[in-house]
C-alpha cells in the first residue's frame, strides 16, 4: 500500500468511527505513520482528504452493486438485488 492509499484508508476508518469534524490532521498524520510534508504532499487540505475518501467510498459501492447484478437481466430481478444490497449494506 502507497503511503497516499494509508493516508486515505486511515482517514476513512478514523471517520467512520468517530466523526469528520472530530478528527484533526494531525491525528491522521499520527495513525497513518507519515510525515505531515507527506501529508500535504498528497492532500492540500483535510476537505481534499475526505473528497478523496468519499470519491473511493462511492467506487467501491459502484463495483460491489455492479457485481451484485451483473449476471441478471431482468430490470425487476436487478432492481430487488439492488434493494437487497442496500439493504444488506445499512445492516452491517
Amino acid at each position: 500500500m502507497t503511503k497516499r492509499e494509508t493516508i486515505i484508508t486511515t482517514a476513512t476508518s478514523l471517520f467512520n468511527q468517530k466523526s469528520y469534524t472530530s478528527i484533526g490532521v494531525d491525528r491522521i498524520i499520527a495513525e497513518s505513520n507519515v510525515a505531515k510534508m507527506t501529508f500535504y504532499k498528497y492532500f492540500s487540505s483535510k476537505e481534499a482528504l475526505i473528497e478523496e475518501c468519499l470519491y473511493k467510498r462511492n467506487l467501491e459501492i459502484q463495483y460491489s452493486i455492479l457485481e451484485k447484478i451483473k449476471n441478471t437481466n431482468n430490470p425487476l430481478i436487478k432492481l430487488k438485488k439492488i434493494f437487497n444490497w442496500h439493504i444488506d449494506w445499512i445492516n452491517n
